[in-house]
């Protein structure tokens, strides 16, 4: 099967019945790029499973969408020691 894809997405993600597909692109070389790829698609799933269909026609709502996608893999990589040099504790 031939298929034309679009070189500025690294991955795509989609339901097909009750399966979750995840493909990442083999052009993706380092480790890290892959960890962010995946992230990005679980986080683009969780967030497209909230969100109606409406917000995906209207492009400043789907611009939304991605950055909050961005937001979660970010968080989601985000290494323990790093928050506790980020975020400060607090005592009660």
């Amino acid at each position: 099967m031939k298929v034309d894809i679009d070189y500025d997405l690294n991955g795509v993600s989609d339901w097909r019945g009750n399966r979750l597909f995840i493909l990442l692109y083999s052009r993706i070389q380092s480790c890290s790029h892959q960890s962010f790829s995946l992230a990005y698609e679980i986080g683009y799933i969780i967030i497209h499973s909230l969100a109606d269909d409406v917000a995906f026609e209207n492009l400043e709502q789907n611009r939304i969408l991605d950055s909050q996608a961005n937001r979660f893999e970010q968080a989601f990589l985000f290494s323990a020691k790093a928050y506790s040099r980020e975020i400060p504790s607090f005592r009660i």
